[in-house]
Parts: C-alpha cells; structure tokens; sequence
C-alpha cells in the first residue's frame, strides 16, 4: 500500500529520476575519493551504494578497523553524513548510500571533503 501511495503521489518519472540522482551521487563519491590520498575504494559505485576506507601508511589492520569505525561516528556525532561501516573483504568500511533527491553535486563533494578532514583529524590524535 504505501509503495502505490508514493507512486500515485510522485509518479514513476520522478521517482525514477530520485533513483538516477542517487546512483550520479554515488558515482561523485567514488570519483572524489579516488583523488585523495591515504584513501581508497573498496567497493565501487553500484545501485547507489559505494565503500570506502581511509588507509593511511603505517597503521596496522586493527589501527584502520578502529579509524574508519571512529570516522563514521564522527560523521554521525556532526549530523554531516549517515554512513555507517560495515566488513568487506575483512576490514571495517564507509558504505554510504547515496539515495537524497534535495542534496547536489557540490554538497556531495562537501561530505566527501569532511570524511577527508575527519580521517585526518582523529589521525593527528
């Protein structure tokens, strides 16, 4: 009931552009972590979804499980994103959804550039 609720309210040309912003979206994040370093993709943009994970030289596995998980939290404690961890592979990873019709391009950059000075700021403690 509520799925033919939306559709009749939004229509299917609108949901379905919801969707393709998501998936765009995603594709900034993943196109923007590849350039910093200290981090990388560890699960491409698919379906809106991409994981990463900051791995700065010199730490051990247990070292970057515990920095990503910190990372995420901060992003949680600073209302700035809601991506949560999870295990890929066998090491702790950001996986952010990228499904929001109101955020752009740039303010996607933004949230990726506040990972970035977060990973950097619990590094330098």
């Amino acid at each position: 009931m509520r799925l033919w609720f939306t559709l009749q309210v939004l229509g299917l040309d609108a949901i379905g552009a919801m969707i393709d912003h998501g998936f765009e979206l995603a594709e900034v994040v993943e196109r923007e972590i590849r350039k910093l370093p200290d981090w990388q993709i560890v699960s491409s943009a698919k379906m809106a979804i991409v994981s990463f994970r900051f791995e700065p030289k010199g730490r051990s596995e247990e070292e970057l499980d515990a920095l990503n998980a910190a990372i995420s939290a901060k992003m949680l404690k600073d209302n700035v994103a809601g991506a949560l961890t999870t295990k890929l592979l066998g090491k702790i990873v950001i996986r952010m959804c990228a499904i929001s019709p109101n955020l752009t391009e740039e303010g996607m950059c933004s949230i990726v550039r506040a990972f970035d000075e977060a990973g950097q700021l619990l590094l330098a403690v």
